[in-house]
Parts: C-alpha cells; structure tokens; sequence
C-alpha cells in the first residue's frame, strides 16, 4: 500500500490522534526538494577517489531512489549506491512555517484558528464541563437529561449550533433556554473571553 492510500486509510485516527481539523493534499504551490547528502568521511573507504564527485553530484540531484535505494548518478550510465548511514536524509523549502519532514512525509500545519474552529472548540469544552456536572450529579453512564442554559448570548447561540454534537457526547434529552423550576445540578461556565453562562441539568 502506497503512502496516500495509507494516510487515506487512517486519516480519522490521524486527525484524532494529533487534534486537527481536516488533512489536505500539500498546496502545489509549495516548493519541497529532497535532498540526498552523502556522508563523506563514510564513504570515502568504499568509493575513494570518487568521493568528493558523489558529494557533488548528490548535491545537484544527480540521484534516484528505487525501491529504497539509493544511487547517484555520473556520467557513462555510472552509478554509486549509497548504503543506510552512508547517507543523510533533507529537505529544501521546509524550514520554518510550521512545517517538518521525516522520511518520505513533509507536513505543513495552519495553526490559523478561524471563528468555526473557536465554536468548535468552545462546544467541546461545554461537552467536558457537562458531562463533569454529571459525574458530580452522580447520574448513571446511559441516563438521558434535560439541559437547560441562562446567560451569554454567544454561548447560547453556541450550545443550540451544536446541539446535537452536546446531545450523542452529554447524552442529552433537550435543551431550552433559560431558568427552570426544578434542577439536579447547576454551574457557571466561563468562557476564555471572559463570557459566561450557567447550565441546569435534570434527570
């Protein structure tokens, strides 16, 4: 199985594993060049006097690789193979801007967050804050309650966006807005923009 199919087969996993929101083929426009550098003081022993020519001609990409292995190319059809540790491994364009590379994989983050990421990541943490407000309440693992919620307006509009992501994670029966007669538990949620709401659950 070639690398896409792989990353293909197990980008959920990947995207859960490492906390990013969507896995996309790298931008064409990128410029990512693999770099081959023979080890001089290694191969100096196997290849001699054509040491410094390898080096030379590794540099200005004379190489191939096939089947894993590496050969650099000289003239006449003349080729050198270049051994594991007789040979380091780069990249050209990958410094800096949130990228990396290792082995055949170069990755590049946006680490942007975007007002649908910063939703996204308030209701997950709303998701965390209910489902502790059940533990406290000592509700069973499969009772179904009512949620109810009174205060920011932004966090209100936040919880009924992603009601139905806060009722499969907190296992909700209903949400309403504000205060009611009769409630197991309330809390106060704050916001990292210093917003806030309170929330009542009832079994």
């Amino acid at each position: 199985m070639d690398l896409e199919k792989l990353l293909a087969k197990y980008w959920d996993i990947i995207k859960e594993e490492v906390n990013v929101k969507e896995i996309v083929p790298f931008p064409a426009q990128v410029s990512i060049k693999k770099v081959i550098k023979p080890i001089g003081s290694v191969i100096s022993k196997k290849y001699g006097k054509d040491t410094w020519n390898i080096i030379k001609l590794a540099k200005s990409w004379a190489w191939e690789m096939v089947d894993g292995r590496v050969f650099v190319l000289g003239e006449n059809w003349v080729k050198w193979e270049l051994l594991p540790g007789e040979y380091e491994i780069s990249w050209e364009g990958v410094e800096g801007d949130q990228m990396w590379a290792e082995d055949n994989v170069v990755v590049k983050l946006d680490t942007t967050i975007t007002p649908q990421l910063y939703e996204e990541w308030i209701a997950r943490e709303i998701s965390r804050f209910l489902n502790q407000m059940r533990k406290e309440a000592w509700y069973d693992v499969s009772d179904r309650v009512f949620l109810s919620v009174e205060g920011s307006s932004k966090l209100e509009d936040i919880v009924f966006k992603y009601k139905d992501f806060l009722s499969t994670e907190a296992l909700l029966r209903d949400v309403k807005r504000g205060i009611p007669r009769e409630f197991d538990i309330h809390q106060l949620f704050e916001a990292d923009n210093w917003e806030k709401i309170k929330f009542y659950l009832k079994k």
